[in-house]
């Protein structure tokens, strides 16, 4: 019985030994679509003095808030790419309609340390961030901003096979700009300049495919 065992041990480790080779060489192309599980959003916006602080917090996959990436992997290990997110939400509590729409461009560096079929990663990035909430109806306020984001990451993308990888990251990122609030309605219209500052905690989860 002992005997048996030991080739068949053997085999297994070879087996396995064959699918571990580097995951993300050089000249591999990927793509994703990625989910928030977990966010939180910590925003400021106002002028000095009149600064009003907005907390927001998200747990659970959501149907209206997704994320797609592609990048090329330029030497081993290193890929660079863009990942676009966009959400839309509506809520309506007594007649009183919020809409909000969020767009995010993060072009982006990740390295990736392969471990056979587990391949963790590290990452970085810039981007743009463009929103707009717009709530009530006569007069209806419309809070527009653009900000420029920096941050950083980690994660693991976990291959299923060579070509398909399911991913858990965490995203940190940090946001400056500026924009408006637009009162319009009940023969009224005003514009004032505001700041807008942010900060942005993000779990994702994803699946990506690799040719």
């Amino acid at each position: 019985m002992k005997n048996s065992t030991i080739p068949a041990i053997a085999l297994l480790i070879c087996l396995f030994a064959s699918h571990t080779h580097a995951a993300t060489p050089a000249g591999r192309v990927a793509f994703g679509l990625d989910m928030p599980f977990m966010r939180y959003i910590g925003t400021t916006i106002g002028q000095g003095s009149t600064d009003v602080e907005i907390d927001t917090f998200q747990i659970g996959l959501a149907g209206m808030d997704v994320g797609l990436w592609g990048g090329f992997t330029v030497i081993d290990h290193l890929t660079i790419g863009t990942r676009l997110a966009l959400a839309f939400d509506r809520t309506e509590e007594v007649k009183f309609e919020t809409k909000t729409f969020d767009m995010i461009l993060f072009p982006f560096a990740e390295y990736a340390f392969d471990l056979g079929m587990v391949s963790p990663f590290v990452s970085a990035g810039l981007g743009l961030e463009v929103s707009t909430v717009a709530s009530g109806d006569s007069p209806t306020t419309t809070v527009k901003t653009t900000q420029f984001l920096f941050g950083a990451g980690g994660g693991v993308h976990i291959f299923l096979i060579d070509a398909l990888s399911i991913d858990a990251s965490i995203l940190l990122n940090g946001g400056a700009g500026g924009g408006e609030v637009e009162v319009s309605g009940n023969n009224m219209s005003s514009t004032t300049d505001l700041d807008a500052r942010s900060f942005q905690l993000q779990v994702l989860v994803g699946i990506s495919g690799w040719i």
